[in-house]
């Protein structure tokens, strides 16, 4: 969400932590969630380095693959949480032996 940039909340915790914001055009990726489709391309951009950690700021169990790609490729994912509130979506994560941080 382009707004979450202004909430300034979210801007203190993307500042802190060092978050680069990139709002999504909606008309850019056809079908499938233009977020989630430019999280799955700059995850695997990423991977493509020497950078050994990828955190993923998530919602959903969409990433799921994402993440076991990225594990078999040799990377450490980290998943970022809204909340404590999403703990069987953390729990999921957490058997797949992911890190599982919460924004709040």
């Amino acid at each position: 969400d382009p707004h979450l940039e202004e909430n300034q909340r979210w801007k203190k915790f993307m500042e802190q932590y060092g978050i680069r914001f990139k709002a999504v055009r909606r008309n850019d990726y056809g079908s499938g969630d233009p977020n989630d489709i430019e999280i799955f391309r700059e995850a695997r951009r990423i991977a493509s380095t020497q950078v050994q950690r990828i955190a993923l700021l998530v919602y959903d169990a969409d990433f799921i693959p994402l993440i076991e790609e990225l594990q078999k490729l040799g990377k450490e994912p980290i998943v970022n949480l809204p909340s404590v509130r999403w703990q069987v979506l953390a729990q999921r994560f957490e058997r797949m032996e992911v890190p599982v941080l919460f924004a709040e």
